[in-house]
């Protein structure tokens, strides 16, 4: 139900450093007038959107007076249910499904490729307390005494079941648990993050003991074939992953008991808040770990929660500190001169190496009140991160997020965006909203709309004053656009992908692949020359016929303009030598985990430096003796410039490639 409000002083202005101004655009809601026993919320947990601009979410949904826009059933399946839903763009409903038995059922994640295919993971009963229906799929009741069965859908862009896979795990205590996050690898195949209780067989897989692990499932066929274990083991269920273009694993976790990393243990302190952000290997072992940690009431307190953002070579998460004067993260200090009291707690953002977890900058809001989850995306290389709360909240130390006090009351959800590097805050935008809301997703389209997926308990406003109440009269799910219009919807751009395969010596290989449709796709090689590329996901080769640093395009068209892709600073050279009285010969090249160097001579206070085609150093090491091994392990695939210095001064520079 909307209606419009007449009243000027709920008009919401957006402060912000760019030409164009971002609204909120509209609210949608669904819900039902049930409950949990378990503790479940109607809330959109995860949010996605297609090239061609419709939005998919996720919400549990309860068992009677159940509302999904114009879609109304009077009782659910069972205690808890829950539904996939789909909107357009400008905010027309497209479809909803529904999931369930006549006991509990849980969601686990959604992921959506461009195409607009939905995969879904979660938890349905089947067997002999009833029909379990998936979409529009039922598995009828059966004898089977499972009560809970783990569930993979894969749904068309219009909601329809192509695939369920219901994996095979015998009936004991090693039935796994989907948990919230799924992703989508570079393949565009499945995986879902799932603890196993012990040891036993999944789908003809075996699965070595307890622990967690990343299920990949056939995106075409719904099949397991493959099982990642992670060198991580704890308790509880405290954790969020992300997949970077190479597989690789980020995950946040929280520190609720002891917990064995790799090699490492870490033990649960009671006095402290403790988290982890990891890096896994595409094969689970473990690259690094860093610890925020910090006590609670004291200047000291860190926080960090969430899904990583992986985001060219940084990961950024959100999270707070405390307010007490003196108050920092990682050394920086963090200043809200307006919080209400030191306990407060000041919302923070922050920057880490992903390739070897080191902190890199943080930038924090003056809130004057808590602000809740803020969970981070990225657009054209800026943040963009939304919340709730605050009560006041300044960005930039003079620039007021409005409207922050209303005669409705003082949870005012907000977005904002920030530069990569976390120096600045280009603009925030909030609405007026009663009850507590929450937003607990973010995603954003191909043309920069921003869409929100969360709970609302009272009615939230958009940017012109009309109000979105409760679906179903509770605490129901919700979504939300922001943008600068609300036309800025159906055209797909053709979006390529420019991967590097080699570089050696002046040969280049790359190959390439795009999202959508493309009339033309080209390479430009950065020496003048350009190729027309038409056997996409091919490798292709350019010779250099001069040594130099080249930044490599890959250009699409179609009917919608010009999108392109970039491999940039790429050395095309022949390694030299300073002094012809040091010579040195290393193997292999590429190489995978190690690289073998011998020298000419004893080598004496020697060093070795590997850099990235930017410049920055990713491996340093003391060389004695006639041969020294440098292991590399911890490393991306990927070009290295081998910088090697004698302590005589003798030096050789050279190109080598990590390829596993």
């Amino acid at each position: 139900m909307k209606k419009l409000l007449l009243i000027t002083t709920l008009s919401i202005i957006a402060l912000t450093t760019s030409a164009q101004t971002h609204y909120w655009q509209w609210v949608k809601s669904g819900g039902s007038a049930g409950f949990s026993s378990y503790g479940l919320k109607e809330t959109c947990m995860d949010i996605c959107t297609d090239a061609y601009g419709n939005i998919y979410g996720i919400s549990s949904i309860f068992n009677t007076g159940i509302v999904v826009d114009t879609v109304q059933k009077p009782q659910g399946f069972g205690y808890e249910d829950f539904c996939v839903f789909s909107y357009g763009c400008d905010g027309s409903f497209r479809w909803v499904r529904f999931f369930g038995c006549p006991l509990r059922d849980e969601p686990g994640g959604i992921a959506v490729d461009s195409e607009g295919n939905v995969f879904i993971s979660g938890m349905v009963g089947t067997g002999k307390y009833g029909d379990a229906h998936f979409g529009d799929s039922i598995v009828p009741q059966s004898t089977d005494q499972r009560l809970e069965t783990s569930a993979i859908v894969k749904l068309d862009s219009t909601g329809h079941t192509v695939w369920l896979n219901l994996p095979d795990l015998p009936f004991d205590y090693t039935i796994p648990k989907v948990i919230k996050d799924v992703e989508l690898d570079n393949q565009g195949n499945l995986c879902v993050m799932v603890k196993i209780f012990g040891a036993t067989t999944w789908d003809s897989l075996a699965v070595p003991g307890k622990g967690w692990y990343i299920a990949k499932f056939n995106k075409d066929n719904g099949d397991l074939f493959e099982l990642v274990q992670l060198q991580f083991k704890n308790n509880y269920d405290y954790n969020f992953f992300s997949l970077d273009t190479d597989n690789s694993i980020y995950m946040m976790s929280e520190v609720a008991d002891t917990i064995i990393l790799g090699n490492d243990t870490i033990f649960d302190n009671d006095t402290i808040y403790q988290f982890l952000l990891i890096k896994f290997s595409p094969f689970g072992n473990k690259i690094w770990h860093t610890e925020v940690e910090g006590k609670f009431n004291t200047d000291n307190f860190k926080f960090i929660w969430g899904k990583p953002l992986i985001e060219g070579d940084y990961l950024y998460i959100g999270g707070y500190t405390q307010s007490f004067p003196g108050s920092n993260f990682f050394g920086v200090p963090i200043i809200n001169p307006i919080a209400s009291s030191p306990g407060k707690r000041t919302k923070i953002f922050a920057r880490f190496n992903k390739y070897n977890g080191d902190f890199v900058s943080v930038i924090n809001l003056q809130n004057r009140s808590n602000i809740f989850e803020t969970p981070v995306t990225s657009y054209n290389n800026k943040i963009i991160a939304s919340g709730v709360g605050g009560e006041l909240v300044i960005m930039n130390q003079n620039d007021t997020i409005k409207p922050y006090t209303s005669q409705y009351g003082k949870i005012c959800p907000f977005v904002v965006e920030i530069d990569t590097a976390l120096t600045h805050f280009n603009w925030g935008v909030a609405t007026v909203a009663n009850g507590l809301p929450k937003i607990e997703s973010i995603t954003v389209d191909g043309k920069g709309n921003i869409y929100l997926g969360g709970s609302m308990e009272g009615s939230i406003f958009n940017s012109f004053g009309v109000e979105t109440l409760p679906a179903a009269g509770g605490g129901d799910f919700m979504i939300a656009k922001v943008a600068v219009t609300n036309d800025s919807c159906g055209c797909a751009y053709a979006i390529p992908h420019a991967q590097l395969i080699s570089f050696v010596n002046n040969v280049l290989t790359v190959k390439g692949s795009v999202t959508n449709t493309a009339d033309s796709l080209v390479w430009y090689w950065g020496d003048g020359s350009s190729t027309l590329y038409t056997a996409l996901n091919t490798n292709i080769t350019h010779t250099y016929q001069n040594p130099g640093t080249y930044t490599i395009y890959l250009r699409a068209w179609n009917i919608c303009g010009l999108m392109e892709d970039s491999l940039k600073n790429l050395t095309s050279g022949i390694n030299t030598i300073t002094n012809t009285n040091f010579s040195m010969t290393y193997y292999p090249n590429p190489f995978t985990n190690s690289i073998t160097i011998e020298f000419s001579k004893i080598m004496k206070n020697g060093e070795i430096y590997l850099f990235d085609l930017v410049g920055k150093e990713v491996l340093h090491k003391e060389l004695s003796g006639e041969k020294s091994i440098l292991n590399t392990s911890s490393i991306q695939n990927g070009i290295y410039i081998m910088k090697v210095v004698s302590g005589d001064g003798d030096m050789f520079v050279g190109k080598v490639v990590k390829n596993n």
